[in-house]
C-alpha cells in the first residue's frame, strides 16, 4: 500500500483500539504533523548524562554505548543512532525515533523504548500507545525516507551510517517496541492484559509488518555494558 493509504488505515486502527480521548488526540496530532521543509540541523547527541535523569533517556543511552545487541529472533544488531527526527523541523518537540540499529543481515531495526515508571500503566505507557507511536513514525520514515537521506539526518556522533531509503521496503526492516522486564511484569499483572495482547496482534496482522516486543533487563550500564541480550516478549500471554 502507499504511504498514504497507511496513514488512513493506521488512523481507522488508533480509533478502533485507543479509547482515550486526549490520547487519541495525541497520536492524531502526531501522525498528522507536516514539519517544515527545512530547518532540521544535527549536531552531536548527548552520550553522557546523569544517572538521575528521565529513565527512558539513562536506558537509552545505556543500549546505544553498548554497541550491539542480541535479540532473540532477530539476530545481532548493531546500534548506530538515537533520537533522529522522522519530521523535518527545528522544534524541540518534533517527532522522533529512539533508537536505529543494523542486523548482521542488513535490517534496518526502528525501536521505540518504554521504562516502567510511577505512571507506567497511563494510557500512555501502554503497550498499545506504544506500538501505535512506532507505527506512525514508521509512516513518517515511509513519506519521507527520500528527504531524510539527502538531508542527512544523522548525528555527527553516531555509530556508524545507514540509508534511509532502504527502510520504504517493509522486507527489509524490524519495528520493535522494546521495554525493561518491569515494564513488561506491571502490565501482564493488569486484568486487562488479554485483551491488550488481542489488540497487539490484531494491529500488527492488519497491518502486515514485521513488528517485535523485546523485553530488556531493569539495570543497565551506561558506562559500555556490551552485547545485552533482548528477550523476546511476543509470546506476551
Amino acid at each position: 500500500m502507499s504511504a498514504e493509504e497507511y496513514k488512513e488505515k493506521l488512523r481507522s486502527l488508533m480509533r478502533k483500539n485507543i479509547t482515550a480521548p486526549k490520547a487519541l488526540s495525541h497520536l492524531c496530532e502526531l501522525l498528522d504533523r507536516m514539519g517544515e521543509e527545512n530547518g532540521t540541523r544535527m549536531e552531536n547527541y548527548t552520550e553522557n548524562i546523569p544517572q538521575e535523569s528521565n529513565p527512558e533517556d539513562v536506558f537509552q543511552r545505556a543500549i546505544i554505548s553498548s554497541e550491539k545487541s542480541t535479540l532473540t529472533d532477530v539476530g545481532v544488531v548493531t546500534w548506530l543512532d538515537i533520537e533522529l527526527p522522522v519530521v523535518f523541523g527545528s522544534s524541540s518537540s518534533r517527532s522522533s525515533l529512539d533508537i536505529l540499529g543494523r542486523v548482521d543481515d542488513g535490517k534496518i531495526v526502528l525501536c521505540e523504548l518504554k521504562y516502567a515508571n510511577p505512571n507506567a500503566t497511563s494510557e500512555s505507557n501502554r503497550p498499545v500507545y506504544a506500538l501505535f507511536e512506532l507505527l506512525i513514525y514508521y509512516f513518517h520514515i515511509l513519506r519521507n525516507a527520500d528527504a531524510l537521506e539527502s538531508g542527512k539526518v544523522r548525528h555527527k556522533n553516531r555509530k556508524g551510517d545507514w540509508n534511509w531509503t532502504q527502510c520504504k521496503n517493509p522486507d527489509e526492516v524490524v519495528l520493535a517496541v522494546a521495554a525493561n522486564q518491569t515494564y513488561w511484569s506491571r502490565w501482564r499483572a493488569k486484568g486487562s492484559w488479554n485483551v491488550e495482547c488481542a489488540k497487539l496482534d490484531s494491529i500488527k496482522n492488519e497491518l502486515n509488518l514485521p513488528v517485535k516486543y523485546l523485553s530488556l533487563p531493569d539495570h543497565l550500564s551506561t558506562n559500555g555494558q556490551k552485547q545485552i541480550v533482548w528477550a523476546q516478549a511476543n509470546k506476551l500471554k
